[in-house]
């Protein structure tokens, strides 16, 4: 098993690896995409990306369906990278403001929430970054980035995050560390789910797997 890194030098590392955005930044730009005509799914467009983590492509192939719940939490069934499946945690508010959504605007349980493609999505991001004022480039995987970072600071816990993140692990004693969901009150209004590890519950860890990087 590798060893572990100090959480004030892994923090240090992520965060002068890539750029990233604060929470009360990601809320600058959401509540900017909220003004456009398609505002409310943009805004829950870019929610979607840094509360949960996912892939710009695993955002666009989410359907109401895909929404479901683990042991009384919110999850989203998705297909990720390689075509494995896997249950990402999702704020119980997100999935609230996801399912109220597809019922005002009558989006059929299969049908996506996000009917653009990849490049419609980079552009609604940098549309909404440029009039929200930001000199930084803010593209859909920036959020991600940025997801990772705050849930370390979060946690203070690399291996926790790993797991939350989906990285693989070939030491079987490593896949056996578990995660617990639980939201959390964030000074920017709860924007992100924290996970912490438990040992006590053996099936947990292994099903609720959060997006690796890239």
């Amino acid at each position: 098993m590798g060893k572990l890194i100090p959480r004030e030098i892994s923090l240090s590392m992520a965060t002068k690896i890539v750029p990233y955005l604060l929470p009360q930044e990601v809320q600058r730009l959401a509540t900017e995409a909220r003004k456009k005509r398609y505002g409310e799914r943009d805004y829950l467009f870019i929610l979607l990306l840094f509360q949960t983590g996912l892939r710009i492509s695993e955002a666009l192939s989410l359907t109401p369906a895909k929404i479901d719940r683990f042991e009384s939490y919110p999850v989203l069934d998705i297909l990720g990278k390689g075509k494995k499946p896997r249950l990402v945690s999702c704020p119980e508010s997100l999935a609230n403001k996801l399912i109220s959504y597809a019922y005002n605007k009558k989006i059929d349980p299969h049908d996506r929430f996000f009917p653009f493609n990849r490049v419609r999505g980079w552009q609604i991001i940098k549309e909404s970054a440029i009039k929200a004022g930001f000199e930084k480039r803010v593209f859909p995987h920036l959020l991600r980035h940025s997801a990772s970072i705050e849930r370390l600071r979060q946690t203070g816990n690399p291996k926790a995050l790993q797991h939350h993140l989906g990285h693989s692990s070939h030491d079987p004693r490593q896949d056996r560390t578990l995660s617990q969901i639980h939201e959390k009150s964030h000074p920017a209004g709860s924007l992100l789910l924290p996970f912490r590890t438990r040992r006590e519950d053996p099936g947990m860890g292994r099903l609720l797997q959060q997006s690796s990087l890239p």
